[in-house]
């Protein structure tokens, strides 16, 4: 059965303050993507996390900045698997248990064998849907893992190779778990998702849009006519012409029909969907929010 719990997504238009440790400072501010989650601790073996123990609260959150996102490793496979081994920037794991803060950052990222560091997301034909977000340090032996999957039809919690507009964690799904162990198999701790949001903090209201445009494989000619159309909407909207901004949002959905959908019809409707959720949040929206 479905978990009653029920996650939110929210974009915040108005580029919120970053508040990670001095060692995720790398991680400019941005497009990012946050998972927050409240846990309960099902299960252990050995004592990896002291003071931690069954019941016990273990509290987090994942960051990922879109504008150093690992392009996908595997396109077109039905999921997306953006990898992070051997250290790169824009991606800080942290969970606390009240006691202690644990900090993963890809920048330490392993590269050897064992769970490799990464956003994973996946349709698998069983059916099953899955996401992962892995994190595991160079010379560390922990790793660690917040995953959700899928069973029950219809399935929905991934759509598409798309990460984050094919990720949808408006109800928490009926596996959610937090997962921290070691390389040995000696020492590990399963914890319960109960609390869980989704937030895209965004500078502009299109800037989700600008970024999917210039990820995608679309010629440099008609990334440029797109990014043109979105760079106009966003400036009516920071002028306090909302309204022109929707007109030229509609404008770019009509070039992206045009330009895109006998290309890459997939692409064209993801742009085509994006462009309208920003019209839809209307000018007499609370500023700054709108429900994703």
């Amino acid at each position: 059965m479905k978990a009653k719990n029920h996650a939110l997504i929210v974009c915040s238009l108005a580029l919120l303050g970053l508040s990670w440790p001095a060692a995720a400072q790398v991680v400019r501010p941005s497009l990012v993507v946050r998972v927050q989650f409240t846990s309960t601790v099902s299960s252990m073996v050995g004592t990896p996390l002291s003071g931690v123990t069954t019941g016990s609260v273990i509290t987090g959150e994942v960051a990922v900045d879109l504008a150093q996102l690992p392009p996908d490793d595997n396109p077109g496979s039905y999921g997306a698997e953006h990898n992070y081994s051997g250290g790169k920037p824009g991606y800080i794991f942290q969970f606390s248990t009240g006691q202690q803060t644990f900090t993963y950052n890809s920048i330490n990222a392993a590269g050897d064998g064992g769970l490799t560091p990464g956003v994973f997301q996946f349709q698998r034909g069983d059916p099953s849907h899955f996401l992962n977000f892995q994190a595991r340090d160079a010379g560390n032996p922990y790793a660690v893992l917040l995953q959700f999957e899928d069973y029950t039809e219809p399935l929905t919690l991934v759509r598409g190779d798309y990460f984050p507009e094919d990720v949808n964690l408006e109800t928490i799904p009926e596996r959610a778990r937090l997962y921290y162990f070691d390389n040995f198999g000696t020492a590990e701790v399963i914890a319960q998702i109960t609390a869980l949001t989704m937030t895209i903090e965004k500078p502009t209201p299109a800037s989700l849009l600008i970024y999917r445009v210039n990820a995608s494989t679309l010629s440099a000619r008609h990334k440029q006519l797109l990014l043109r159309l979105l760079g106009r909407a966003d400036e009516a909207y920071a002028n306090g012409q909302c309204r022109l901004g929707q007109k030229r949002l509609r404008h770019f959905q009509q070039s992206v029909l045009a330009q895109v959908r006998k290309k890459d019809p997939v692409l064209a409707a993801h742009l085509a969907a994006g462009a309208q959720t920003v019209i839809d949040g209307g000018c007499s929206a609370k500023p700054g929010i709108i429900v994703y």
